[in-house]
């Protein structure tokens, strides 16, 4: 029943951005009921989120970072203890990353993909221990990966993984 009341608070306070011509949206649950909901909206610089936690939607933020972006397609997703990793491409190609530890802030963004190469179609995953494996096409170079190890905040190079 938490999670219905939940996600119709959010949908309720968030339906004034739909009316502003919101693009793209992602939510994630954690292991305690906490939630995070992060979005872009459309023609506008920069990824918001907000948090769901003791029962209440915190006011939205912009990522660190992420106002030099137009944000396109948005991952979200939260771990086993609940450390946080949202990923998204940008209108010019990027892929971009920023992650929230726990009880810390949100990480500046970073950008994952090499520099100058247009990138699409993300897929963001985590496994039980926590590892974060993004996925991404490189028009240049092919499928393209990077890893998160848990409790870390630096993802390993970009690697090419086909053609």
């Amino acid at each position: 029943m938490q999670k219905i009341t939940m996600l119709f608070s959010l949908m309720i306070s968030m339906s004034s951005l739909f009316a502003q011509g919101e693009f793209q949206s992602s939510i994630a649950t954690g292991p305690t009921g906490e939630a995070v909901s992060t979005w872009g909206i459309k023609e506008t610089t920069g990824v918001r989120v907000s948090e769901y936690r003791a029962g209440a939607w915190s006011p939205s933020t912009v990522v660190p970072g992420s106002d030099a972006f137009i944000p396109k397609k948005i991952l979200l997703d939260i771990d086993r203890i609940g450390n946080c990793i949202r990923t998204w491409t940008t209108g010019s190609g990027e892929v971009c990353s920023s992650l929230k530890l726990i009880g810390e802030t949100w990480t500046a963004t970073v950008v994952l993909s090499p520099p100058g190469e247009r990138c699409s179609q993300p897929s963001l995953t985590l496994d039980p221990a926590g590892t974060a494996t993004l996925l991404w096409k490189n028009k240049k170079q092919g499928m393209q990966s990077s890893r998160l190890y848990s409790g870390t905040v630096t993802w390993s190079a970009p690697e090419t993984i086909s053609d």
